[in-house]
């Protein structure tokens, strides 16, 4: 319905990380993939004012969605400082070896109930929705959420969130 409220509060990206991360241990472990989570080091002991479960739901949301699509390789989730003329922000990105996305898949992925053509055999129990409410998490909180599948094998999904670093 998009009414969703936003509870800013102090947490460590780290902390962050390290959750997500122990969330997906053991499925990519049975599955054979390799999980690895990198944090900026200027990240270590920094602490940030955000949406903590917000952008848990959002992360967990993008690696669910790479655990489906991945069947060899690695997913790769990171959290990065960047320096803008706007200010300072974190980069969370995750990116896995999967099947990818096709270009004229990739404008529907972000529209409510959006799936890619053929992902049914792949995802029969999807029903499109999570990459949009994600998408709407992540502008409320002031970035923007993009998808880069650079060949058939690669997907990149980057969440910037706006905090001080």
């Amino acid at each position: 319905a998009g009414t969703f409220s936003i509870n800013k509060g102090d947490f460590k990206p780290r902390e962050l990380m390290d959750e997500v991360h122990e969330i997906f241990t053991l499925q990519s472990k049975q599955k054979g993939i390799k999980l690895i989570s990198q944090l900026d080091k200027v990240l270590k002991d920094v602490t940030i004012s955000s949406d903590k479960g917000r952008l848990k739901q959002v992360l967990l949301n993008l690696i669910s969605n790479s655990l489906k699509f991945t069947f060899k390789g690695s997913i790769t989730v990171s959290a990065k400082a960047k320096r803008t003329m706007d200010g300072n922000f974190i980069q969370f990105s995750v990116a896995d070896t999967g099947v990818g996305i096709k270009d004229e898949d990739q404008k529907r992925l972000f529209k409510l109930f959006g799936m890619a053509k053929n992902d049914r055999g792949l995802n029969p129990n999807g029903c499109g929705i999570g990459l949009t409410v994600s998408k709407r998490y992540i502008e409320k909180l002031g970035g923007s959420i993009k998808l880069s599948s650079v060949s058939v094998s690669y997907t990149h999904l980057t969440l910037p969130t706006i905090c001080s670093v």
